[in-house]
C-alpha cells in the first residue's frame, strides 16, 4: 500500500488547452504482462520530475507512431514486445514551451525485459497492479485512456493472448 501511495503522489499534470498552444505529437506505449497467476501487470517509469508514467516520446519524421511507440518502450524501460493496433486511444497533455501535445496510445504486450537499456542510468522502472497504475493517472487528462488500455490488456489476457 506504501508504493500506492508513493505512485499516487507523483501523478501526471493535466492538459493546457489546445487553443492557446501549438499542438505537436507524441505516442506513448503501455506496456502489459501477464503474471503466472493470470492478472495483468503494467510497467510504469520514472520521468526526470520524478512523476511515474508510461514510456512516451516524441513522433520522429518518418517512423509510423506504433514503430515509435516501442522504441521508447525499449529506450525508456527495457522492454520489446508487440505492438497492438489499432491505437487505445489518445488525449491532450502538456508539453511545456506554449506546445500542447496530442499523445496517441498504444499496448505494448511484453516479450522481454532487458538487463540493460538506453535510459537506465536516467529511470527507474516499476510493475504494478492495474489498479495502482490507475491510481497514478487519477485526474488527468491521460485517465480515460489510461482506463482504456487497461481493459482492453484484461480482454487480450482472457481471450489467452494479443
Amino acid at each position: 500500500m506504501s508504493r500506492l501511495r508513493s505512485l499516487r503522489k507523483t501523478s501526471i499534470r493535466g492538459a493546457k488547452s489546445a487553443a492557446t498552444s501549438r499542438l505537436v505529437e507524441q505516442v506513448a506505449a503501455v506496456p502489459f504482462r501477464r503474471t503466472g497467476k493470470g492478472n495483468i501487470e503494467f510497467l510504469l517509469v520514472s520521468a526526470s520530475s520524478g512523476r511515474w508514467i508510461f514510456p512516451k516520446g516524441w513522433l520522429e519524421a518518418g517512423r509510423l507512431p506504433e514503430d515509435q511507440a516501442a522504441v521508447e518502450s525499449f529506450e525508456e524501460a527495457g522492454v520489446k514486445g508487440q505492438v497492438l493496433l489499432p491505437p487505445v486511444g489518445t488525449y491532450l497533455n502538456d508539453g511545456g514551451r506554449r506546445s500542447c501535445c496530442r499523445v496517441t496510445v498504444y499496448l505494448l504486450d511484453v516479450t522481454k525485459e532487458l538487463g540493460r537499456w538506453p535510459e537506465m542510468a536516467m529511470r527507474e522502472r516499476c510493475w504494478v497492479s492495474a489498479e495502482e497504475a490507475k491510481a497514478v493517472f487519477v485526474g488527468t487528462a491521460a485517465a480515460a485512456v489510461v482506463d482504456q488500455a487497461m481493459e482492453q490488456a484484461r480482454q487480450l489476457a482472457a481471450e489467452g493472448g494479443a
